[in-house]
């Protein structure tokens, strides 16, 4: 069940993504995306395994910490401006850092020590729907028919996954 939960889950995100998969693409932005994916594959896995081990703050503050350092050492290496923007930028900033990383990748981190890998990273599937829904109601950005729909398979596909993965779980 929970194969065909994120198989089902696979295909309603590329449904909802649609008009870009039929457009133009960028083979290098396509390697890059595969690549990203395949990096979290691997932090997730060895998320499970460490989790097992310590506890969630114990895992999370040296992960982030190492990922800020990396990302600053690489700003400052290719010569990116980390000051010049505007306030309400760093505002931004601000909250993408308190709400999807610390308030979603920690949760995932701390269901990593209950959950198999595959069970916790389902809910990544979630991301393009709750970000259609921040700018239906934030930016006012409609949703179409269709995507919906997809929504909706996602929606279901991700239901299959976490409650079969409950069910092994507890039985």
């Amino acid at each position: 069940m929970q194969v065909l939960g994120l198989i089902g889950g696979f295909l309603g995100v590329l449904l909802f993504t649609h008009p870009r998969i039929l457009g133009t693409c960028s083979v290098y932005g396509v390697f890059l995306a595969l690549g990203g994916s395949l990096m979290a594959s691997v932090y997730f896995i060895i998320g499970r395994v460490v989790r097992r081990k310590v506890g969630l703050l114990e895992y999370v503050v040296p992960t982030y910490s190492f990922a800020s350092l990396t990302l600053f050492l690489y700003a400052v290496v290719v010569g990116e401006n980390l000051i010049g923007y505007p306030p309400r930028t760093f505002m931004y900033f601000i909250l993408l850092a308190l709400l999807p990383m610390i308030g979603g990748h920690t949760v995932m981190n701390y269901l990593l020590r209950f959950l198999k890998a595959s069970i916790v990273t389902s809910i990544a599937l979630g991301e393009p729907i709750g970000a259609s829904l921040l700018a239906y109601y934030i930016l006012g950005q409609e949703i179409s028919w269709s995507r919906a729909l997809a929504m909706g398979v996602v929606l279901f596909s991700l239901a299959l996954v976490i409650s079969s993965g409950a069910e092994e779980r507890y039985s």
